[in-house]
């Protein structure tokens, strides 16, 4: 009986080695994952900060787009409006200058070719080198402006 006391408290030794080896073991592979566990939150939570704060930079770069936007448009309105008044006054400087140009008509063919400045004989063409332009005037009369004479064929229409 001896004998077999001996052979159980070998086997009974020998499972509790194997169990306390095991059990170290596992606090050992417990620990590792603790810290496995630990260093993954704090990943975790350094990503969460770094998105936030990306986050934070991409309004503010939406928000610095938004106002360029906006700061271009006011820039297409401002120089539109621009481009509308120039428009107008070119518009008025062309009907100012018909209807100036207009009042040149009544000056009489004698006085236009008075005031036109002499051609030189070396251009002048051979049918008109030896005679000289007259041009006679029937009648001088006024000529009204192009709102008045727009008005005048409306009337008689």
């Amino acid at each position: 009986m001896e004998r077999f006391d001996s052979k159980f408290h070998e086997k009974y030794t020998v499972l509790k080695k194997r169990k306390l080896l095991d059990e170290g073991l596992e606090r050992k592979r417990e620990a590792e994952l603790k810290e496995l566990y630990d260093a993954m939150k704090d990943w975790v939570s350094e990503l969460k900060k770094d998105n936030a704060e990306l986050n934070d930079k991409l309004m503010e770069k939406q928000d610095e787009l938004e106002k360029a936007r906006q700061e271009f448009l006011e820039d297409i309105l401002t120089r539109d409006t621009e481009i509308l008044r120039l428009k107008q006054l070119l518009d008025e400087k062309a009907e100012k200058n018909n209807s100036t140009a207009s009042g040149f008509h009544c000056l009489t063919p004698e006085a236009i070719l008075e005031n036109s400045t002499s051609m030189s004989p070396k251009r002048k063409t051979p049918l008109s080198h030896g005679k000289e332009k007259r041009v006679q005037l029937s009648e001088n009369a006024p000529h009204s402006s192009p709102a008045k004479e727009s008005q005048e064929v409306s009337l008689e229409t």
